[in-house]
């Protein structure tokens, strides 16, 4: 059933990303602690063409991916050591590497709705370094991570999503392990 509303954002993991010859794989999920909000902004490259004296002939949208903030209450040391190239010494001292490149990884999360959750990922993003604002006093404050989507080495296919009345096994299994989309199943 399909929801009237959605709200909310929990259940947030991570995925290693692996691209060899072509093909993704994908590593165990991971959860991100936290979950404060994500803002999803679709990239795309007007596409037009002039013709029959008309400048809008033949108008389209090619895909680029998004780009997304995503704003969690702490940036794990897990998540900065495996995809932002972080690196942590013998003594417990974590460093950020300015040489290092960011690694893809899947992000995979919940929606809330009236009707039910949603359980949404998009299967190749790179982040940025988190944003670092603390504040005299006792409030809290998240962490924002710049992210962008893009699509796998294998996939034409940048972002799914699953509901549970419509695929109780991959709803299920979603955080168990990355649920690829298959055409024509």
């Amino acid at each position: 059933m399909e929801n009237k509303v959605q709200f909310g954002l929990s259940n947030v993991y991570y995925a290693e990303v692996t691209e060899q010859n072509g093909v993704t794989t994908y590593g165990k999920p991971f959860k991100g602690e936290g979950a404060v909000s994500m803002t999803a902004t679709p990239t795309n490259t007007e596409v037009k063409f002039e013709a029959d004296n008309n400048p809008n002939y033949f108008v389209n949208y090619a895909n680029d991916g998004y780009t997304l903030e995503l704003s969690m209450a702490t940036i794990s040391d897990e998540f900065k050591t495996k995809f932002l190239g972080y690196k942590m010494d013998k003594n417990g001292l974590i460093a950020e590497d300015t040489s290092s490149i960011a690694k893809p990884f899947a992000l995979m999360f919940e929606v809330g709705g009236d009707a039910e959750a949603v359980r949404c990922i998009y299967y190749r993003c790179t982040a940025g370094r988190p944003t670092l604002a603390p504040k005299t006093g006792t409030t809290p404050e998240a962490q924002v991570v710049p992210v962008t989507v893009g699509k796998p080495a294998d996939s034409q296919y940048s972002f799914a999503y699953c509901r549970k009345t419509e695929n109780p096994t991959a709803y299920d299994e979603w955080y168990n392990t990355v649920q690829k989309f298959v055409e024509g199943v």
